[in-house]
């Protein structure tokens, strides 16, 4: 058998209802994992010459994590053009940057409960964890009562735009024509939506500026894999 960890770290509350008799009776425990530590302190820093993907795993390493930090980019925060500054929390810091490279952060633990924090793209082209099973057939067991779904296709699958470089005059791209990641189903809800238009205004991961193709487009991909959720 193996041990697995569904969460770890501090208890924040608790509540306790009693029945008269026991029936009906719950106690429910509040917490959260050990991220939390790095919602304690809001603090201001200047980040300059260093890439999204170094600022993470140096927040991640001030406490103590294991990390898969694979963000699939190198973008860089160089002097010349601007600093990444920070003035919030530690937590709520490094999921913008997350956010802005679109990239997820989640946390697992190994056998011995260590946890390890992931900072990359969704894993949605892996093998299913588990099969859900209903109504089976005589030779087959149920192992849920009940599936609800909801399905809204009202959403971006596509970005047009174009933004000027204040200081190099310059026009930068940030076209991208279907969300990166791996389609939640069998068609995408691009593929699905094929031959409806319509324009509207995208709300960004950061309203932190670009300066280059790359950023610029990097938010265009994390802007369309949010909406696909």
């Amino acid at each position: 058998s193996k041990r697995v960890y569904l969460v770890k770290g501090p208890v924040k509350a608790q509540q306790i209802k009693i029945v008269n008799g026991g029936q009906g009776s719950e106690l429910q425990i509040k917490g959260s994992d050990d991220t939390i530590k790095m919602k304690q302190v809001e603090r201001f820093t200047e980040h300059k010459d260093e890439t999204d993907e170094s600022i993470i795993r140096e927040i991640l390493d001030s406490y103590g994590f294991q990390k898969v930090v694979n963000m699939e980019t190198q973008l860089s925060n160089d002097d010349k053009n601007h600093k990444k500054v920070q003035n919030q929390d530690d937590l709520t810091f490094i999921k913008q940057i997350a956010s802005e490279n679109g990239v997820f952060i989640w946390m697992e633990y190994d056998e011995n409960g260590e946890e390890i924090v992931h900072v990359s793209s969704l894993p949605l082209d892996s093998k299913p964890s588990a099969t859900l099973t209903m109504n089976a057939g005589v030779n087959e067991k149920n192992n849920i009562d009940d599936l609800s779904i909801n399905w809204d296709a009202d959403a971006p699958t596509e970005t047009v735009g174009k933004k000027v470089d204040a200081k190099r005059k310059q026009i930068i791209e940030v076209d991208i024509p279907e969300a990166p990641q791996t389609p939640l189903g069998d068609v995408s809800l691009h593929d699905l939506t094929k031959g409806s238009e319509c324009f509207q205004n995208v709300k960004p991961p950061s309203h932190r500026p670009v300066d280059d193709d790359a950023r610029g487009q990097q938010r265009s991909k994390a802007a369309l894999n949010e909406a696909q959720w």
